[in-house]
Parts: C-alpha cells; sequence; structure tokens
C-alpha cells in the first residue's frame, strides 16, 4: 500500500512539462504561454455535476494515455490525496505554481504561466486562495455546474483591479485585467 503522503513528497501534482497530447500541442504552437495541467480520476467528488450532465459514463479519463495503468493509478493517488489531504494537497499546489511560475519567468524567459487545474475534473478552485494567491498565472478553467459560473462572477478576490472574465462555451479564465489583454486564443480552449 502506497503512503500517500510520501508518494506526493516525491512525485508532482501539476504537470508542467506535460505527457499530455493536447497540452503538447498548445505549448508547441504558443510561444507566449507555458500551459501545465493538473489530471486526476474523475468521480462524484471530483465532478459532482457529471452524472447529471452525463458524462460520467463518457469521461473522457481512460482516452489516450489514461488507458495506460500507471497513468490511471497517478490520477488516482492525486484524487485520493485531494479528497483525504485536503490541506496538504492545496499546499503542494502553491508551491508548484510558485515554482512553474518562476521557470517561466526566468528558464523560458518571460511567457505567461497558464495553467488548467481542471483537466477532467470540476473543483471549484476559485474557492480556494489559489487564484489570489498567484496573480501573474493566467488560469484556464472549464465546468458543467451553472453555480460555478454564478460563483466565478462574485469572484472578487483581486481587490480593485477585478477578475476579467471571457467566456468561451463552458470555459473561464481568471487573471488581471494585463494577462488577459494579452490574450487572444487562450492556449489549452477549445
Amino acid at each position: 500500500m502506497i503512503n500517500i503522503k510520501q508518494y506526493f513528497k516525491r512525485n508532482s501534482i501539476i504537470a508542467t512539462n506535460s505527457t499530455n497530447t493536447k497540452v503538447l500541442k498548445s505549448n508547441k504552437h504558443n510561444k507566449d504561454f507555458r500551459l501545465a495541467s493538473l489530471s486526476m480520476k474523475p468521480n462524484l467528488t471530483i465532478c459532482p455535476a457529471s452524472k447529471a450532465a452525463g458524462c460520467l459514463k463518457l469521461c473522457l479519463v481512460n482516452s489516450g494515455r489514461g488507458a495506460m495503468s500507471s497513468v490511471d493509478k497517478a490520477r488516482s493517488l492525486r484524487s485520493n490525496y485531494y479528497m483525504n489531504h485536503k490541506d496538504l494537497f492545496i499546499a503542494q499546489v502553491h508551491k508548484e505554481l510558485n515554482n512553474f511560475e518562476k521557470t517561466c519567468k526566468s528558464e523560458l524567459k518571460g511567457v505567461i504561466p497558464t495553467v488548467r487545474l481542471n483537466t477532467i475534473s470540476d473543483i471549484a478552485y476559485e474557492l480556494t486562495d489559489i487564484i489570489v494567491k498567484h496573480p501573474n498565472i493566467l488560469f484556464i478553467d472549464y465546468t458543467k455546474r451553472a453555480r460555478r459560473l454564478k460563483d466565478v462572477n462574485k469572484f472578487h478576490g483581486r481587490g480593485d483591479s477585478g477578475v476579467d472574465r471571457r467566456a468561451f462555451q463552458e470555459a473561464f479564465i481568471f487573471a488581471p485585467p494585463s494577462l488577459v489583454s494579452a490574450v487572444s486564443s487562450p492556449p489549452g480552449v477549445s
């Protein structure tokens, strides 16, 4: 049996050098942004509207590399870590986002760090302090929950600068206006 806390001391939660084909394409074809992603194993906790939306049985979780047992195991571990040790999970996300932002600024010559925390999940990260504590990161998200879209409209964690929200079907972006003004077609939004 894997000790999940020990496992995530050695392994990352967020894929910043992704093997996700769609993320790789986004990073290859867009030199202004670097996309990182978080893939978890969806269930009714991770994707609370999946049953009502009818996508639980059709979920992309087993598509592509998701069919590989190692990928499935890693996603399951991340989901279990989130559900059973949420505070530690969120703390590690902060740490990894700080590192990703530094990498984008120094090693990648100032590209805009762009993160999709819900690659195949639907967690309301906007209700945590993650977005507020990382104002230089462009967050892209999708949802099937109307409640989350209402929460995005209420979101005001950035003081007077506010949050610029642009809708792309079911997608939305959290970012300060200076970042969003640079976005014509955000990576990973299609």
